[in-house]
């Protein structure tokens, strides 16, 4: 009888441990990295977005004031953005400086208040191509100008938070901020390669909807994935010269097909 048990331990150690390390050479053997822009490629909230930043200028600086009056919106930072919409509405430099440290946490109040009231969309084909990258052993990461807290609330919003982990989701909204788009994306390589594995040339896919997102993407010498879902348009997205462009992602098959097929 003792022997049975004995035996019968040593087989559930062995499952154990062949479902742990079979998981773990799983992780190991991740076969591309693609990494996300936010607003524009996977989620439009630019009405919530131009809420929150009118309400924090407001309550920092007394003015008026909307994303429309910054020249850099797109892939760019909480506080850039703000600073750039005081400065145009006529603020002093010494009085948006005096409320630097208040404009991210300002700002993200703002944000998720707006959020619970306000609509959000989850553009064409979003789920089914995270779902079919991340089924097919695809490294997913966000690499987004905004903060954490935003990003959190919105993925949650949408039904998209089980498609990144955390570990590989990069804000530029931090302190200090990160102000290059490149040490941005890079940031989020430098993650997911310390999780899984180094990946070689043609195994990092960047898809953005913006003009700098891509050509930042295309310095690191990545693959780039262009969507005309942003701001800027399509037409305007194909000025940075993608790899590839869409302009949507309503044939999501055909995209993962490409990330998966690439040589």
């Amino acid at each position: 009888m003792m022997l049975v048990n004995d035996r019968l331990v040593e087989y559930i150690y062995l499952k154990v441990y062949l479902h742990i390390n079979i998981a773990t050479l799983k992780e190991l053997i991740m076969k591309r990295l693609a990494i996300f822009d936010y607003h524009g490629t996977l989620i439009w909230a630019l009405d919530v977005h131009n809420a929150a930043y009118r309400d924090t200028v407001k309550q920092l600086y007394g003015v008026d004031g909307s994303i429309h009056d910054a020249k850099n919106f797109a892939a760019s930072t909480v506080q850039l953005v703000t600073k750039e919409i005081a400065k145009s509405r006529g603020v002093p430099e010494d009085v948006i400086t005096s409320h630097y440290n208040e404009i991210l946490p300002t700002y993200e109040k703002n944000f998720i208040s707006l959020l619970e009231k306000m609509k959000i969309r989850v553009l064409p084909g979003i789920p089914e191509l995270l779902k079919g990258l991340k089924d097919s052993g695809v490294a997913i990461s966000i690499a987004t100008g905004d903060s954490k807290r935003t990003i959190d609330s919105l993925l949650r919003k949408a039904k998209l938070n089980d498609c990144f982990e955390n570990e590989l989701r990069v804000y530029a909204s931090i302190e200090p901020p990160i102000t290059s788009r490149q040490e941005l994306v890079q940031r989020a390589i430098e993650l997911a390669e310390g999780k899984y594995r180094r990946f070689g040339n043609g195994e990092i896919f960047l898809f953005d909807d913006s003009t700098k997102g891509l050509s930042a993407g295309k310095e690191l010498g990545l693959v780039t994935v262009g969507v005309g879902t942003g701001p800027e348009g399509y037409e305007k997205m194909l000025e940075a010269s993608p790899d590839f462009a869409f302009k949507d992602f309503s044939n999501y098959r055909e995209v993962i097909d490409i990330v998966l097929g690439y040589r």
